[in-house]
């Protein structure tokens, strides 16, 4: 065989090889293309559970704070008003501003509850101290309706340790603000 006839039987040879393996390579790259569209297709599946989480992990912090924050307002309120009850003869509405009172208690400390298992620690600390706050006003008011205090447990001291917690929830609130990212002071946790 001479040269030209090898290298015809070298391009026929290739030729058939050629026409033998195209249909295994365009399978393969179709698998690959496909493998990439399923790859991306999951990947976006999962970027949107994670923003939906995220997204329902935002809504149910916000609707915590929310409830944690009027619960705060509405204790503070029904311990004020009950101070100012308090200072009142007997008979004088007190027992409405009892009733009143342990319905906001009640309401807050189902709100404080929640608080203790979803907000962030710094929250948390900024609650407890809150907490505190109105445990020893509610404590206080008690004991001056029942005429059972000791030595500075007057109503002043009541107010004293309610205006305390007015701060107290004013702090607090900015802080909840800053962490749903609607004031100038949160890390921009705020919902994609």
């Amino acid at each position: 065989m001479d040269v030209s006839s090898e290298g015809a039987v070298l391009v026929a040879a290739v030729g058939v090889l050629g026409t033998l393996l195209s249909p295994v390579v365009a399978s393969f790259v179709t698998t690959q293309s496909r493998q990439r569209e399923v790859e991306a297709a999951l990947l976006e599946k999962r970027e949107d559970r994670d923003r939906d989480e995220r997204r329902a992990a935002f809504v149910e912090l916000r609707t915590c704070y929310i409830a944690l924050n009027l619960a705060a307002r509405n204790y503070q309120g029904a311990l004020r008003s009950m101070s100012y009850a308090a200072d009142r003869a007997p008979g004088t509405g007190k027992d409405h501003h009892n009733e009143t009172l342990a319905e906001a208690r009640r309401d807050y400390r189902r709100s404080y509850a929640e608080a203790q298992m979803i907000v962030p620690d710094k929250i948390l600390e900024m609650t407890r101290k809150l907490n505190d706050s109105f445990a020893e006003a509610y404590a206080l008011t008690k004991r001056v309706e029942e005429r059972s205090t000791a030595d500075g447990e007057t109503l002043n001291a009541i107010r004293d340790v309610l205006d305390d917690a007015t701060e107290r929830l004013r702090r607090l609130r900015s802080a909840m603000r800053a962490d749903l990212g609607v004031s100038g002071d949160g890390d921009g946790r705020g919902i994609d």
